[in-house]
């Protein structure tokens, strides 16, 4: 199966996932309190997620495995951002993931001033971010034929002419 068999809403929420992902995973992270990467690493792993979103959506897979993609996703997004955020080797996080080995015990762990972390508030945004992203994705087509509808009707030069088989006004 090629992407030309498939419908054009799905392709479409496919290339939209990866960015709608590390839009909320970033907002996830931020939300508990830690700091983002560049913009250049935002836009390399949007993009990532995009190309293996694209890969995914050519399979149907049950509501539950786009749960478990999405959750895992979030899972990556919060390493990655962790690693490429502030200085390298800070424990800043409360939770090192990489703690500079020359540091002693005591300076690797503590916490600096003002960097607060809440842990359970960054799982639960981050799980939040995922159930978000399944529920973008999978009511997307609904979305699309909603706006669909809410657009005018073209207007054009030709005049309504009288349907003979149904007895109503239609366009040429």
């Amino acid at each position: 199966m090629t992407a030309r068999d498939l419908p054009r809403a799905r392709v479409y929420a496919a290339w939209a996932s990866g960015p709608l992902a590390v839009l909320l995973g970033a907002g996830a992270h931020v939300l508990g309190g830690e700091d983002l990467p560049g913009l250049w690493v935002l836009l390399a792993v949007s993009a990532l997620l995009s190309m293996v979103a694209s890969m995914l959506a050519r399979f149907r897979l049950p509501i539950w495995a786009l749960l478990l993609v999405s959750g895992l996703i979030q899972q990556v997004l919060h390493l990655i951002f962790g690693s490429f955020s502030g200085i390298v080797g800070s424990a800043q996080t409360g939770h090192p993931h990489g703690v500079v080995i020359g540091l002693p015990p005591q300076q690797a762990a503590a916490p600096e001033a003002g960097g607060h972390h809440a842990i359970e508030l960054m799982l639960d945004a981050h799980v939040a971010a995922a159930l978000l992203t399944v529920i973008a994705v999978t009511q997307c087509g609904v979305l699309a034929k909603s706006l669909s509808r809410l657009r005018p009707a073209p207007t054009g030069t030709a005049s309504p002419r009288l349907d003979r088989r149904r007895g109503v006004a239609g366009r040429r």
